[in-house]
């Protein structure tokens, strides 16, 4: 983030960086106050504690002020929907540089920054009014449901297969197991593999996944 910091001094004109924190909480509340809101929040998906899903519709619920660009270090397949439906504007890959200014600028005009992302998640992404009323209204597909495979990698996780485990059970590579995983933590909202398995179980959901 500190890389990320000095290059949006040195390259977007006239940019100040408000602060920045790796704490979820702090990420939240900072931007929902009068005093502390930034003119746009760029959140990182994966944060200490509290996922960035759970920063962005804690804001988006609340408020349409601060328009929200994620970052990440993973695919963007990996969080773009997660990150749509939660209320932000726009998701960028963090290793592109560059490509983040002009996202940045896009998202400022209250327009939405989807370069890469498939275009059935681009569209689920909104100008930041248009986001707060759908928060404020209720998203039937609020948790997207997970696809056939990533059920039954959650469901052999909830019967304490590892990793490795359940590659071998599925015919998988390990990597790709752990793409997988990636893509059911941001879909549940979860941060890590027992959140998720905790979430998974809470709702009833789970089945018995060969």
């Amino acid at each position: 983030m500190a890389a990320l910091r000095t290059w949006l001094r040195n390259n977007l004109l006239g940019a100040e960086v408000a602060w920045t924190t790796d704490d979820a909480g702090r990420a939240a509340s900072a931007a929902l106050s009068d005093r502390t809101r930034p003119d746009i929040l760029i959140t990182d998906m994966s944060l200490n504690g509290l996922s960035g899903e759970w920063v962005i519709r804690s804001i988006r619920e609340r408020t349409a002020k601060t328009p929200i660009l994620a970052i990440t270090s993973f695919p963007l397949e990996v969080y773009a929907e997660s990150a749509a439906r939660a209320g932000a504007q726009g998701i960028i890959a963090k290793r592109d540089l560059n490509a983040i200014c002009n996202a940045i600028s896009v998202v400022l005009q209250n327009r939405t920054w989807t370069h890469g992302v498939e275009s059935d998640v681009a569209e689920l992404f909104l100008p930041a009014t248009e986001a707060h009323r759908r928060a404020m209204h209720g998203d039937e597909g609020r948790k997207p449901r997970l696809t056939e495979r990533e059920e039954a990698v959650i469901g052999l996780f909830t019967r304490g297969l590892t990793s490795k485990q359940v590659a071998d059970h599925l015919g998988l590579t390990e990597n790709t197991v752990k793409t997988y995983s990636h893509r059911i933590f941001a879909k549940l909202g979860a941060s890590n593999r027992g959140q998720a398995i905790a979430i998974w179980m809470a709702d009833g959901t789970s089945g018995n996944n060969a």
